[in-house]
């Protein structure tokens, strides 16, 4: 049965790797990079650079899930959803320049 990873290159600090991830990860890192205006490369710099427990492609997985957590919350608290059940897939995300979205450490 043939693998549900894909492997693409990436370059972290400029140091080219490859990473094996669902098709759905790199489609969610994907939305995050066009959210956040950013490249997939610089995205998986900040994770790399962050240094939490296990490995790379763990915490890429780690960083997807709080990014996504992060933006559910920012949405339920902006449009006064006090249940924090707002649907990601229709929300519109926070203005992140300040970095309010895009925490590597958040829930860590």
């Amino acid at each position: 049965m043939p693998s549900s990873l894909v492997s693409k290159n990436i370059r972290i600090s400029g140091r080219r790797t490859s990473v094996r991830l669902e098709r759905e990860m790199w489609d969610a890192l994907a939305e995050i990079g066009r959210r956040e205006n950013t490249t997939l490369n610089q995205l998986c710099t900040r994770v790399a650079t962050t240094r939490l427990d296990g490995g790379f492609t763990s915490n890429l997985r780690v960083f997807i899930m709080n990014y996504f957590r992060a933006l559910q919350t920012a949405n339920a608290n902006t449009s006064g959803n006090t249940t924090n059940e707002a649907n990601v897939d229709s929300a519109t995300p926070p203005a992140t320049s300040s970095g309010a979205v895009l925490n590597l450490s958040a829930n860590r």
